[in-house]
């Protein structure tokens, strides 16, 4: 399937345009997915793997200071300050962060 996206996309400017439209929005849905797969993951009871936390949340701070100035239009709905909004979500990642790698370091390894 994609060597047929690819021949179609080098051959024709209409389909080249299409996915540079779409791909913007369809990388956003997957990351959607997975966080919410990743949530139900944690939720779960029994799900002991901390590792996998402390790198996920990294990530979506990574991702949140990164893509901020992207979401202002989205954030302005808001009846909190885009600024103030980003700083929460921010806080509540970094304690999480803490608390999964407060985790993780009390865990033993096996021997």
């Amino acid at each position: 399937i994609s060597v047929a996206v690819a021949y179609f996309a080098a051959t024709n400017e209409q389909v080249t345009s299409f996915l540079s439209q779409v791909l913007p929005y369809t990388i956003i849905l997957f990351i959607v997915i997975f966080i919410i797969g990743f949530i139900f993951k944690i939720v779960k009871k029994g799900s002991k793997d901390w590792g996998l936390t402390v790198a996920i949340i990294g990530l979506i701070l990574i991702l949140v200071v990164r893509l901020q100035s992207e979401y202002y239009d989205f954030l302005k709905a808001l009846p909190i300050s885009s600024d103030n909004f980003i700083i929460i979500v921010l806080i509540i990642a970094f304690l999480s962060l803490l608390y999964a790698a407060y985790r993780r370091g009390g865990e033993r390894p096996a021997n």
